[in-house]
């Protein structure tokens, strides 16, 4: 059993956050889709953003045996992404560093996923990766655009719920066929028609 905790973003820049926390919801997604790992749930690791926990109390909370975590800092339009899998007691068992364009991370997010993988002595079929990849979009503004409109969903606030939509519907102008995104707009709209409007008010923001 294994949980992917959030990503702590370095550098001071506020505004990138949307970007390690986006990177952690799909290293959690790809990992999810590999044959013999259990991954926790990303509502139930979230809380453990900048938590002062050590690894053996986090394992205990939620019931896991392997930890990944690491430091996201952006930068020139760059990422370099240091991460690290460690055992309850903190023990590293593997650590990588990557750096990748910001626009363009996800050959990054699958050697992380096979390193993971390879440590945990489990074997990635093509049918696992094409699996980890599927949803993707082949636009790098319009996967920008999805991670900012999942960090403003996630808020799960009026505000942040209509900020998402609208992301999500720059993203799909970008990508009309790019599934994650088409996701993301349909479960914002519900969860702001169910938390914050009437339901005649569904389809008019």
């Amino acid at each position: 059993t294994l949980a992917v905790l959030p990503l702590e973003s370095v550098g001071g820049d506020s505004t990138t956050e949307y970007l390690a926390d986006g990177l952690t919801g799909e290293l959690s997604r790809a990992l999810k889709n590999v044959p013999g790992v259990q991954v926790a749930g990303d509502l139930s690791t979230s809380r453990f953003k900048r938590t002062r926990s050590g690894p053996a109390e986090i394992a205990r909370q939620l019931g896991v045996i392997r930890l990944l975590s690491g430091k996201l800092q952006p930068g020139n339009g760059r990422v370099r992404l240091q991460i690290e899998l460690t055992d309850t007691t903190g023990t590293s068992l593997w650590s990588g560093t990557f750096n990748a364009d910001t626009k363009d991370n996800f050959a990054m997010q699958d050697t992380i996923t096979a390193s993971v993988a390879n440590e945990l002595k489990l074997v990635l079929t093509p049918a696992t990766l094409a699996a980890a990849r599927a949803g993707r979009t082949v636009n790098p503004d319009a996967h920008l655009l999805y991670l900012r409109g999942q960090f403003e969903k996630n808020k799960v606030t009026e505000v942040g719920l209509r900020n998402a939509i609208r992301y999500f519907t720059q993203a799909l102008a970008l990508d009309s066929n790019y599934a994650q995104a088409h996701a993301g707009m349909a479960f914002a709209f519900d969860m702001l028609a169910d938390l914050f409007q009437p339901s005649h008010e569904y389809h008019t923001l």
